[in-house]
């Protein structure tokens, strides 16, 4: 006889998959996939929770859903490419499906849910739902404009291993004149992100590590997906000739990015504050690079606020970068602040807890 199934995660993809236990998405080089499916799913198959992952690539795919019978389903971030627009259109008659079997459907948002080629859908899913998540106080912000929507704030999960704080920066230039015959240190920066308008915050900003480079050798490490632009923009920056200020570029895996956490000076994170597009930026390359014990200089994205007091968080990222070169022992003190912020809301344990006490809610209803 089949094992009821208490929880459907829906998962929307843009290639064929056929993975039935969400745990599996954690190796998925999109960090929505890892963090708020594989990740919760732990956490909630510890509390005895059966659970199956779908997509929804067919008619056939939507039907078998309903023939589980679930007790909870979870709709996932969805992805707006324009070629998904069957799926997308699936999603909704799923959720409504849902609605008439009075059967709880959760909706997960970690975009902007009014912006983008899958707006009008997202905004069905929620006036659909019976509930919505949301991964920072900004973005629920955003959707409390759905009346008699409930809601409730789930952090994203840190990855990776806490590492002791550490930071010794290079020496400034202005001591290389006591040091002439040393050879000169490079401070290490790393940037590191998945989509690539990621990237092109940190192109806008490459001015700022032209600059510094001016005063101490810089070394650039991006970790990315291989997109062609990236190698374009690498390519540029090598090509001045300046050997104060070199690039390279690793392709992004778990291991790689460890690595590289482990080697870097300095995390350097970028982006557009204000771009309405980006007020669902997770904060999982924050609270990563703090649990790697690694300072972190970046823009003041609405969810990185909660740890301002763990990294360089602002406007002026020049200034910031100054700051931290200036009192590297003030900058190791904001290492060990963020590390303990970091432990006490953003863990797979609090995160995971926070997740079975909103399922376990929704299917006792």
């Amino acid at each position: 006889m089949p094992v009821p199934i208490d929880i459907v995660w829906v998962v929307h993809a843009t290639d064929e998959i056929r993975v039935t236990d969400p745990a599996e998405f954690i190796g998925s080089a999109i960090a929505s996939q890892r963090l708020r499916v594989a990740l919760p799913s732990v956490a909630l198959n510890q509390a005895g929770f059966n659970q199956q992952a779908a997509t929804l690539q067919s008619d056939s795919d939507l039907r078998q859903i309903l023939e589980l019978h679930p007790r909870l389903v979870i709709f996932s971030k969805v992805l707006g490419a324009p070629e998904l627009i069957m799926q997308l259109e699936r999603h909704v008659q799923l959720a409504r499906a849902l609605h008439s079997a009075q059967i709880p459907a959760l909706v997960d948002i970690c975009d902007n849910p009014y912006l983008g080629f899958a707006a009008h859908y997202v905004q069905q899913l929620i006036a659909l739902s019976t509930h919505v998540t949301v991964n920072s106080p900004a973005m629920a912000d955003m959707i409390t404009s759905h009346p008699g929507i409930n809601l409730s704030i789930i952090n994203d999960p840190v990855e990776g291993i806490r590492h002791t704080p550490h930071f010794k920066p290079p020496r400034h230039s202005y001591l290389k004149k006591l040091l002439r015959f040393a050879k000169p240190q490079q401070f290490k920066i790393l940037w590191f992100g998945g989509p690539l308008r990621s990237f092109e915050s940190l192109r806008f900003s490459l001015p700022i590590l032209h600059t510094l480079a001016k005063r101490l050798p810089v070394d650039l490490h991006l970790v990315s997906a291989p997109f062609p632009e990236i190698q374009t923009e690498i390519d540029r920056i090598n090509g001045f000739g300046s050997t104060n200020l070199n690039a390279r570029f690793t392709r992004w895996s778990r291991l790689a990015l460890a690595e590289a956490l482990e080697k870097t000076d300095l995390v350097f994170l970028p982006g557009e504050a204000g771009n309405p597009e980006k007020m669902g930026v997770s904060t999982n390359r924050l609270t990563e690079s703090i649990w790697a014990g690694r300072v972190v200089v970046a823009n003041g994205m609405p969810s990185y606020w909660h740890l301002k007091e763990g990294a360089f968080i602002g406007d002026d990222l020049a200034s910031s970068i100054k700051q931290v070169l200036r009192n590297p022992a003030h900058a190791l003190q904001r290492i060990k602040v963020g590390q303990k912020i970091v432990a006490e809301h953003y863990t797979p344990d609090s995160v995971g807890k926070a997740w079975r006490t909103l399922c376990t809610e929704l299917i006792n209803r």
